[in-house]
């Protein structure tokens, strides 16, 4: 029986052979691709980066600077278990939802919790913030799905043998509306009937 040894090489293993490599589709994700081709996926998730105008974050109004699809689609727990709690100054989205069956080839933990941008720079935590956004894709017929923003809540969990991360999501606000503006900047203009 050979000696209780760490794994040599982790990149060429077979379950990381499996799951691919940024550019390289793996296997696994090709089988994931089958439930969203099927419409079993209809909740679609995004990694968001924006920042603020203002010297610190907070302050100004906050600009889109970058969004990636989290693809193959992931699946995403039941979102009933968010509630919509009464304040003095409305209602509060509140709770939790998880992510599974993200792909390990094509993110890595620092990406997943916006740590690092597409590009691959460092997020700039003094004036730029990141969230997730799940949203609908769009089967429900004459009307702009809505834009639901979360905030990732403990640790990415790479669950290896099930060659998937895990996350656990809390709902946060305030939500993009549904043209992708963000609150804070100008709505968009509107002809006015009759101008």
């Amino acid at each position: 029986m050979p000696r209780p040894k760490p794994l040599a090489n982790p990149q060429r293993s077979l379950i990381a052979r499996l799951s691919g490599r940024p550019g390289k589709i793996g296997v696994v994700d090709r089988v994931r691709q089958i439930a969203t081709n099927l419409g079993a996926r209809p909740l679609r998730c995004f990694l968001v980066w924006s920042r603020w105008t203002g010297a610190v974050r907070g302050e100004g109004t906050e600009e889109l600077l970058a969004e990636l699809e989290i693809l193959p689609t992931p699946a995403v727990s039941d979102p009933t278990a968010i509630a919509r709690n009464p304040f003095a100054a409305g209602t509060l989205p509140l709770g939790t939802i998880s992510v599974t069956e993200i792909s390990t080839g094509q993110y890595t933990e620092d990406l997943l919790r916006g740590w690092k941008k597409p590009d691959g720079s460092a997020l700039d935590e003094a004036r730029e913030d990141f969230f997730w956004e799940v949203r609908e894709d769009g089967r429900t017929a004459g009307r702009t799905p809505e834009r639901r923003r979360f905030r990732v809540l403990g640790d990415v969990f790479l669950d290896a043998e099930n060659v998937q991360f895990k996350v656990l999501l809390e709902r946060s606000s305030p939500d993009m509306r549904r043209d992708g503006s963000l609150h804070g900047a100008p709505p968009p203009a509107f002809p006015i009937p009759g101008d």
